[in-house]
């Protein structure tokens, strides 16, 4: 199984549809990533990635996943 079979895979789960992946490759070949970003990757890197871009990409990722999800608990708690 390639990337973006498990790819596909997660996001047909209901609780990973919305979940933040990144996908790392050594392929730079632009159709794999036309192919991730319409399977619904959030991020590509190409190996050999810096460190420290991953990090921050990752925490950039993670702080919007987080005000998704605090924003989808006020509009339940508005609507009751």
């Amino acid at each position: 199984m390639n990337g973006i079979d498990c790819l596909t895979q997660l996001r047909a789960m209901p609780e990973y549809q919305s979940v933040p992946i990144i996908i790392l490759t050594a392929d730079d070949d632009c159709d794999l990533r036309l192919n991730a970003v319409k399977t619904g990757t959030t991020d590509f890197l190409n190996k050999s990635f810096d460190p420290g871009e991953l990090r921050v990409r990752a925490t950039n990722l993670l702080s919007l996943r987080e005000a998704q999800l605090a924003l989808m608990d006020r509009a339940r708690f508005l609507d009751h």
